[in-house]
């Protein structure tokens, strides 16, 4: 992680822990994939990133995700997390919103 460029570390860190935390907290759903800016663009400012058009894909299925992720100055870890996990997002827009199966 330490030879990625620090804005693209956080955006990694933040991926992984909410992915895992998905994966611990909703028995259902265990994503293998999370796209932050799939149908908005993830904002960054400072030490946070806040996502109001994420997706993350589970079961072959990619649902709707909204998260903020805060982490120390060095973008190694995450220290604050909220999410909340949307409705599936139709096949027919993958395409057209980058995702794939």
């Amino acid at each position: 992680m330490l030879k990625l460029e620090p804005d693209t570390r956080f955006h990694q860190i933040c991926d992984i822990e909410t992915m895992r935390r998905i994966s611990a907290e909703h028995g259902s759903l265990h994503p293998d994939r999370m796209v932050m800016d799939a149908e908005r663009e993830a904002e960054l400012s400072g030490d946070v990133i806040v996502g109001r058009g994420a997706a993350i894909r589970s079961g072959g299925k990619w649902y709707r995700l909204t998260f903020q992720c805060r982490a120390t100055p060095d973008r190694l870890t995450v220290v604050e997390l909220n999410y909340r996990i949307g409705t599936a997002i139709p096949e027919t827009r993958w395409e057209e919103i980058g995702l794939w199966r």
